[in-house]
């Protein structure tokens, strides 16, 4: 199968060295349902938070491709945070937190 080009680091998509691979929980799909709905992000440590509910689905590349990629804004945790997570090739993940430490000026 012919293979589109790798969409990441455009259209907002993280890097593949910019990402944390997650587990997602989805409820099994109706008979009226296009897309998965995410419930439950896992990370990889085995901390969870519920998904309350999802603002947005985007699609970036083509199946036919082999580039799909989808993006989920979603509402997160008990406070309802708006959060984005990706999936593509059935994995989903997440851009790198960008907080941490930060280093000390060289002298």
């Amino acid at each position: 199968m012919f293979k589109g080009r790798d969409l990441s680091g455009t259209c907002g998509i993280p890097r593949e060295c910019d990402r944390v691979y997650v587990g997602v929980e989805c409820p099994p799909k109706g008979l009226n349902d296009d897309v998965d709905v995410p419930k439950r992000l896992i990370w990889p440590d085995g901390r969870s938070w519920p998904i309350k509910s999802t603002a947005r689905h985007v699609t970036h590349g083509r199946v036919v491709f082999g580039n799909l990629v989808e993006r989920f804004d979603v509402f997160m945790g008990h406070t309802g945070e708006l959060k984005t997570i990706w999936r593509q090739d059935g994995r989903w993940f997440v851009g790198k937190p960008s907080g941490g430490i930060a280093r000390p000026k060289r002298r």
